[in-house]
């Protein structure tokens, strides 16, 4: 099932208060790195060697923009970001999953605090 399909993603977009949406969506995207970090980072190196892996990155981080573009859109909808709906879709995809492994991972700050 698609992530935008799941129940946890539809309370996160039905949700009207937009501070409570943010929250609910950051909840989400920690539930989603808990699982698919090793994998994230594995596929990341590997596509600097592989036509394959490459391909297969490129297409994942295509999923994402589009993803966390209708993020963003769900919460320019709630309210007004400061930055705007085209930098915040811009800065989503830059957060996880690099930061959400040294973070977590290396510094040891737990997924809540993520």
């Amino acid at each position: 099932m698609p992530v935008v399909g799941r129940p946890w993603f539809t309370e996160a977009v039905d949700e009207p208060d937009p501070v409570r949406s943010l929250h609910l969506h950051a909840r989400n995207l920690c539930w989603i790195m808990q699982r698919a970090v090793p994998l994230l980072r594995a596929l990341e190196m590997a596509a600097a060697v592989d036509q394959d892996a490459a391909a297969l990155w490129t297409d994942l981080r295509r999923q994402r923009r589009a993803g966390t573009a209708s993020v963003a859109a769900d919460l320019a909808a709630k309210t007004t970001p400061r930055c705007g709906e085209q930098v915040l879709a811009d800065m989503l995809p830059a957060l996880p999953p690099d930061a959400y492994y040294r973070l977590v991972c290396e510094e040891g700050w737990s997924a809540e605090k993520f």
